[in-house]
C-alpha cells in the first residue's frame, strides 16, 4: 500500500526566531521600478517546497512526530518513508486490511493528510474512501511506474533524438533513462561509450557528433525502440524463505566494469530461488590505461561497496555474501600478497580497499567469500559487454542469475582452500579443476574470419610490406622510389622551368637536400623514416590498430610517434635521446617483424634478452618479448640450434608376431655385443656374441662369432637354425654385416627350395622374413637390447677385468644362457596353492625339472611288465598335457601381467612430417653446427598408421631416419600445425579447374613454403610510368606545389601495383 502526503513540505510550520533565513522582496507594483515602497519583504511561516533542505525538514519533523506518539507502526513508516510517499509493504491481507485507517490517524496526528491510496489487492481497495483512493490503478513511485493490477514496475526507456544528435543531445539522451537499481545497465553501456569518446575527441556540447561515430550511434538508436520496461515488483511468489545469500558477480573488459548482486533463497519445499535486485556498470576514465586485470580489480572493488550497502539497506535478514570473479589474477591478489613491484602499487592500494570492506563484512558475520566463476556463467559479462532492450528481455541469466545459483552448493563451482603463492600454479591449477573455458583452434579462427568479414580493407600504402622479409631491402626499394620521383620531379622542371614545382610533404623535402648532398646515409635514414611513418596508416586500414594509448604517443614534425620514458629528465651522457624517446612501432605490422629480426642478425642471433634490450634502445614495441621470440623461432641459424625434433608416434600395442601362440624361435630379434676378450696361446683374442632371442617366449639363444664379418654371422646364425630351427621373422638392426648376411641366406634359400624339394620338409617354403629397424633406432629393438644388457651384467661381473681362456668364456655364455633361460616371465609364487611361474626354458624343454603324471604303477613296474610301447605313449601323453598347460598359462598369465607402455615426454616440435619439407638431419658424434640438411622425400607409416620415419634425401642419398632424429627448420602457417601431411591438393580449386592435373604433395609442399607472391616475368620488362597528380595551386610565382596521393602508380595485366617494385 502507498499513499501520498498532500503539500507535505508546507505542513512544516517554521519557529519564529527561524523564519528570517526564509525573507524574500515582493513587488507591488509591477509596471514600476522595484525602488523604495515599491519593494515589501515578506517572510515564510511554512516550509518552502524549493528549499535544498526541504526535504530533510520534512523528514525530521515526521520522525518527530513519531517519537512522541510511540507505536508498532512507526518503525515500517520510518523504514518506508521517501519524503513525501508512504510505502508499506506487508506479508498478509490481514494487515493490510487496516492499515488504511491507522494511517490516515497518524498522519492526522501530524497535521498532515496522508491521501491517494492505492494497494494491489482489490478487496482491500475497497474499503477505502474515494476522497482517500488514488485517481489511477497506476502511479508514479520512486522514479517508476507502479501498475496495482499488474503489480508490476514500469521503467521508461528514453527516446532516441532524430537524426545526428549533438553532444547535448546525446547526454541529455542518456540521462532520460532512469534506472537507480540498473535492472537496464547493459542497454546503456554503448550509450556511455559514445559519450567517452566525444569527450576524447573534444567536441563542443553543441556541435553533432563526428561522422566516424555515426556508425555507433546508429547501433545505439536501433536498439530503443520500446518505451517501457516492465518487471515484477515482488521478487519471489511467497515469503516463506530461508537461507538468503547476497551473491555479487564482476566482470570487466578494456571499456567497462560491471556488478550484479543477486538475492538467493531456499523455499520450503528445498528448492533454491534467485533473483537480480542491483547492477551497476562503470566506463574506464578518459586518458587511462588500465589493463584488464586493473579493470576486474576495479569491478570487484565497486562489488565489495555493493555489498555493503545493500547489507544496509535491504532490512532482511542474510545468512552469507559470497562474490564471484572471471579473473584468476585478482582472486590470486586478493587471496595471496600483493607484489612489491612498483608497478603493482595501485593494485595493492585497491586490494587493501577490497579486504578492508570483507573485513567489514566479516564483522557483520556475512562469512564472505570472494570464488571464481567462469566467463559464461558470469552475468556481469552481460553488463560489461551491453545488449540491446530486446535481447537484454529475454536473458535468463540476467534476470535469475546462472544455472548453478539454483543448485545445491556443492554443485556450485569448486572452492580452492589452499592457493599457491606461484600465480601461475593458481592459473594452471585452476585449469585442472575444470573451472575455465578457453578458445579452441576452430573459435580462434571462426573469431578471425569474421574480423576480416567486418572490418578489413585493402592497404592504399606504397610501400611493398609483403615483397620482402628484409628491412634493409625494403629501405633500399623505398628509397629507389623516392629517388625515381625525385628525377621525375627534376626533369619536368627542367622541361618547364618557368612553372616549377616544390615538393610539399615533409620526406621529399628532405629527400632532395640529402640528393643535393649527395648524401647516401641520409637518404636511407629518411627512407627508413618514411617506412615507419607509413606503417601507422597501413595497420590502421589494414589491421584496424592504432599505437596504443597507454604509451601516451606523441606525433613529431617527421611523423613518427614517440614515447616518453620515465627517465626523460636523466642528464646521464649514456642515455641518449632516442633511448629517453624510443619510437613506436605496431607490434602486430610486418614492419616490427623485420625490424626485430634485423637487428636479431645484427647481433649475431644471440638471446631474447640482448634483441629486447638493443631493440628498446630506439624503439617502443608492445609485447615485444612476444615478437621477439617469434622472429627467432622462425630463423633458420638459430632452429638449426635450438629446433626440436619431430614427436615420435611411439606404439600403443605390442605387434601381431609377439602376440601368437607359435613354436619357440620363430619369431626372433637379433643382434651382436662384443668384443669379449680371452686368452689364447697367441697372447689375446677376442670374440663376438650373437644373442637370438625369441619374441614370443622372452628365450635366449647366445652364439659365439669369431669376427664380426658376414662370413662368420651367417655361419653362426646357421648354428642357431641348427638347433633351434629356421625362424619367420626376423628382427634385428640395420649393420651392413646383418643385411648382407639376409640377403645371402634367402637368395641362398630360394635357390636351395627350387632345386631339391627334399629340403622343403626341413626349410620354409618362403624367404624368411626380415624387418631392419631405421637407424640409429635402438628404441625399436628394445625386445633385445634389454637382454644384451643383462647378460653383459653378468658376464663383466664375473670375469671383471680377467682374461680367461675361450672354452671357460664359452662355458660362461652357456650358463648365462641358462639363468636367463630360467627367469620368471609370471608372477612368482607366493603361496602354496599358487601355480609355479613360466620360464622360457619351460617352452623349450617341457620335461626339464617337471614331474611325469602321479600313478600307482610307477614307470619301473611299467617296464617289469614289458610293454614298452605303453611307457612311451603314457610319456607322450604327459608331454603334450604339459606343453598344453604351459601355452594356456602363457596366454592367461604372461600377456595379462605385462606392463602398460609408459612413454617418455621429451621435448619436441608441434610440426608433423610432410613432404618436401627441410629438415635437419641429426648426426651423432657430430656438432650440431655441422649437422647436414636434408629434404624428406617420404614418408613411411607403420602398421598402425602412424609416420614413425621417413626417407630423407642428404646430399645426393636418400636415407631412412626415424622422425624423432629430423629438425623441422621451416615454420609453417598456425593452420598447418599439428595436421595431416598430406593435402587435398584440389581444396583451392575452382570447380571449372576439375579436369586439370592435381599437384602432387611434393610439389604442393615446395609451394606452400614461399610467402612472398612471385613476381610475374612481364615484372621484368619495361614499364608504364604513372603521371604524377600536381596540385594546381601555386604557391609562389612561377612555382606549384607538387602532392602525391594514391600509392596504385602502375598497372599491370589489369591490376594495380605499387611502383617502388
Amino acid at each position: 500500500m502507498i499513499g501520498d502526503i498532500e503539500k507535505a513540505s508546507h505542513q512544516v510550520r517554521i519557529q519564529p526566531e527561524f523564519r528570517n533565513v526564509t525573507r524574500f522582496l515582493w513587488v507591488r507594483d509591477i509596471d514600476k521600478e522595484p525602488v523604495g515602497d515599491n519593494l515589501v519583504i515578506y517572510r515564510f511561516t511554512r516550509l518552502p517546497f524549493g528549499v535544498a533542505c526541504s526535504p530533510f525538514l520534512l523528514s525530521v519533523t515526521i520522525e518527530a512526530y513519531l517519537e512522541v506518539d510511540p507505536d508498532e507502526l512507526n518503525e515500517k513508516v520510518q523504514r518506508c518513508l521517501y519524503v513525501d510517499n508512504v510505502v508499506i509493504p506487508l506479508d498478509g491481507k490481514e494487515e493490510l486490511s487496516d492499515l488504511h485507517p491507522r494511517l490516515k490517524h497518524k498522519f492526522k496526528k501530524m497535521h498532515m493528510n496522508l491521501r491517494e491510496f492505492l494497494c494491489n489487492d482489490p478487496e482491500v481497495m475497497a474499503k477505502i474512501p474515494e476522497e482517500d483512493k488514488a485517481a489511477s490503478t497506476s502511479s508514479k513511485l520512486l522514479g517508476h511506474v507502479w501498475d496495482s493490477v499488474d503489480d508490476t514496475f514500469g521503467i521508461k526507456i528514453a527516446t532516441p533524438p532524430k537524426g545526428i544528435p549533438t553532444k547535448r543531445e546525446v547526454v541529455a539522451f542518456h540521462a532520460q533513462t532512469y534506472d537507480p537499481t540498473g535492472l537496464l545497465a547493459p542497454i546503456v553501456v554503448q550509450t556511455k561509450l559514445l559519450i567517452r569518446k566525444l569527450w576524447e575527441k573534444k567536441v563542443p556540447w553543441t556541435r553533432k557528433i563526428p561522422e566516424v561515430l555515426h556508425p555507433l550511434w546508429n547501433e545505439i538508436a536501433s536498439g530503443f525502440k520500446d518505451r517501457v520496461f516492465k518487471i515484477p515488483r515482488r521478487l519471489f511468489k511467497d515469503y516463506d524463505k530461508t537461507g538468503v545469500k547476497l551473491i555479487l558477480f564482476s566482470d570487466a573488459t578494456k571499456d567497462n566494469y560491471a556488478v550484479t548482486a543477486y538475492l538467493r533463497v531456499k523455499a520450503l519445499n528445498g528448492e533454491f530461488e534467485s533473483k537480480l535486485i542491483y547492477s551497476k556498470s562503470r566506463i574506464r576514465p578518459c586518458h587511462s590505461n588500465f589493463s584488464i586485470p586493473q579493470m576486474e580489480l576495479l569491478g570487484l572493488e565497486c562489488a565489495v561497496n555493493a555489498a555493503i550497502n545493500l547489507v544496509g539497506e535491504l532490512g532482511i535478514n542474510i545468512e552469507q555474501v559470497v562474490f564471484f570473479t572471471d579473473s584468476t589474477c585478482v582472486l590470486h591478489w586478493v587471496h595471496k600478497k600483493v607484489g612489491n613491484h612498483i608497478g603493482l602499487r595501485w593494485a595493492a592500494n585497491r586490494v587493501a580497499k577490497v579486504r578492508k570492506g570483507l573485513q567489514r563484512l566479516s564483522e557483520l558475520q556475512l562469512d564472505p567469500r570472494v570464488r571464481y566463476v567462469r566467463t559464461d556463467q558470469n552475468p556481469a559479462d552481460i553488463a560489461s559487454r551491453g545488449a540491446i532492450l530486446a535481447v537484454l528481455r529475454d536473458l535468463t541469466m540476467w534476470h535469475n542469475g546462472p544455472i548453478f545459483l539454483h543448485l545445491p552448493e556443492d554443485q556450485w563451482p569448486k572452492w580452492l582452500e589452499d592457493i599457491p603463492d606461484n600465480p601461475r600454479e593458481f592459473h594452471i591449477l585452476l585449469v585442472g579443476a575444470s573451472m575455465m573455458t578457453t578458445d579452441t583452434e576452430e573459435t580462434k579462427v571462426e573469431k578471425e574470419e569474421k574480423l576480416e568479414e567486418s572490418g578489413q580493407t585493402k592497404s592504399s600504402t606504397i610501400v611493398p610490406y609483403d615483397r620482402t622479409n628484409s628491412l634493409r631491402k625494403l629501405t633500399s626499394v623505398v628509397r629507389y622510389g623516392l629517388q625515381f620521383v625525385l628525377n621525375i620531379v627534376k626533369k619536368r622542371n627542367a622541361r618547364f622551368p618557368e612553372k616549377k614545382v616544390s615538393f610539399g610533404g615533409y620526406t621529399m623535402r628532405q629527400f632532395q637536400l640529402a640528393a643535393d648532398d649527395n648524401d647516401e646515409i641520409t637518404k636511407r635514414r629518411i627512407a627508413r623514416t618514411f617506412i615507419i611513418s607509413d606503417h601507422y596508416k597501413d595497420a590502421e586500414e589494414t589491421l584496424q590498430v592504432t599505437p596504443p594509448q597507454q604509451f601516451q604517443p606523441q606525433l613529431g614534425a617527421d611523423g613518427l610517434y614517440r614515447h616518453n620514458r620515465p627517465f626523460i629528465k636523466s642528464t646521464n651522457p649514456s642515455i641518449g635521446s632516442e633511448m629517453k624517446h624510443p619510437i613506436i612501432l605496431i607490434d602486430k605490422h610486418p614492419l616490427a617483424r623485420m625490424l626485430v629480426y634485423e637487428i636479431h642478425e645484427s647481433l649475431l642471433h644471440q638471446g631474447i634478452k640482448q634483441v629486447v634490450y638493443e631493440v628498446q634502445k630506439r624503439y617502443w614495441i608492445k609485447n615485444i618479448g612476444r615478437l621477439v621470440r617469434k622472429v627467432r623461432a622462425s630463423c633458420t641459424r638459430c632452429q638449426k640450434l635450438h629446433a626440436r625434433p619431430f614427436k615420435y608416434p611411439y606404439a600403443d600395442a605390442l605387434p601381431s608376431v609377439r602376440c601368437q601362440i607359435v613354436v619357440p624361435f620363430s619369431c626372433v630379434g637379433l643382434d651382436l655385443f662384443g668384443p669379449l676378450y680371452h686368452k689364447s696361446k697367441y697372447g689375446e683374442g677376442k670374440v663376438w656374441v650373437l644373442i637370438v632371442t625369441c619374441m614370443v617366449t622372452r628365450g635366449v639363444h647366445l652364439e659365439i662369432m669369431p669376427d664380426n664379418t658376414t662370413v662368420s654371422f651367417i655361419t653362426s646364425l646357421g648354428r642357431v637354425f641348427a638347433r633351434r630351427g629356421v625362424p619367420q621373422y626376423i628382427l634385428s638392426d640395420n649393420a651392413p654385416t646383418f643385411k648382407l648376411g639376409y640377403d645371402m641366406m634367402n637368395t641362398d634359400l630360394k635357390t636351395l627350395v627350387n632345386q631339391s624339394a627334399s629340403l622343403t620338409s626341413y626349410l620354409a617354403e618362403k624367404e624368411i622374413e626380415v624387418k631392419l629397424i631405421t637407424p640409429f633406432s635402438p628404441w625399436k629393438g628394445a625386445v633385445y637390447e634389454r637382454l644384451i644388457a643383462i647378460a653383459k651384467n653378468m658376464i663383466f661381473k664375473v670375469i671383471g677385468t680377467n682374461r680367461v681362456s675361450l672354452l671357460d668364456l664359452e662355458s660362461l655364455l652357456i650358463e648365462v644362457e641358462g639363468i636367463m633361460n630360467n627367469r620368471p616371465i609370471t608372477p612368482n609364487q607366493q603361496h602354496l596353492v599358487d601355480s609355479e611361474a613360466v620360464r622360457p626354458i619351460d617352452f623349450l624343454l617341457p620335461n626339464a625339472r617337471l614331474s611325469l603324471p602321479i600313478d600307482r604303477e610307477g614307470v619301473v613296474s611299467v617296464i617289469r611288465k614289458g610293454a614298452t610301447e605303453q611307457l612311451t605313449r603314457k610319456l607322450m601323453e604327459g608331454t603334450n598335457a604339459l606343453k598344453e598347460k604351459l601355452w594356456n598359462r602363457f596366454s592367461e598369465e604372461y600377456l595379462n601381467f605385462l606392463r602398460e607402455s609408459v612413454n617418455r615426454k621429451a621435448a619436441h616440435s608441434r610440426i608433423t612430417p610432410a613432404v618436401g619439407q627441410v629438415v635437419l638431419v641429426v648426426t651423432n658424434l657430430v656438432k650440431r653446427y655441422k649437422w647436414p640438411l636434408g629434404r624428406i622425400e617420404e614418408l613411411l607409416y607403420s602398421s598402425e598408421g602412424k609416420v614413425q620415419s621417413v626417407r630423407v634425401k642428404v646430399g645426393k642419398n636418400v636415407v631412412e631416419k626415424s622422425v624423432s632424429h629430423l629438425i623441422p627448420l621451416e615454420v609453417p602457417a598456425d593452420s598447418d600445425r599439428e595436421t595431416s601431411p598430406i593435402v587435398d591438393a584440389s581444396r583451392n580449386m575452382e570447380s571449372s579447374d576439375k579436369d586439370q592435373p592435381v599437384p602432387t604433395a611434393k610439389n604442393q609442399a615446395q609451394k606452400s613454403r614461399r610467402t612472398r607472391p612471385y613476381l610475374h616475368r612481364k615484372a621484368k620488362e619495361p614499364a608504364n610510368h604513372a603521371v604524377l597528380a600536381v596540385r594546381p595551386d601555386r604557391t609562389s610565382e612561377g612555382s606549384s606545389e607538387l602532392r602525391f596521393r594514391s600509392p596504385q602508380c602502375c598497372e599491370r595485366n589489369g591490376k594495380a601495383f605499387p611502383f617502388p617494385t
